[in-house]
């Protein structure tokens, strides 16, 4: 616990020394929880052109539309 302390204590690195990040949101019939899901990633504070969210959706309901419209509205 004390070296977890210390480590957030230290500077965060730069934008430009941040890693790339990939975040798979993996669903099935979820519905408007897809909506939610997809924006707290979207909400993260990472540089955004080092995030890359994808959504991976075999739903057989409307969750692929509400995922769509949550993806536009987000660019």
């Amino acid at each position: 616990m004390a070296r977890e302390r210390e480590q957030l204590g230290l500077p965060l690195p730069s934008d430009a020394e941040l890693p790339a990040v990939l975040i798979q949101i993996p669903t099935f019939n979820e519905g408007a929880l897809v909506r939610r899901t997809l924006a707290a990633a979207m909400a993260l504070d990472w540089p955004r052109d080092r995030l890359q969210v994808q959504g991976l959706d075999d739903s057989t309901n409307e969750s692929p539309e509400l995922e769509r419209e949550a993806v536009a509205a987000a660019q």
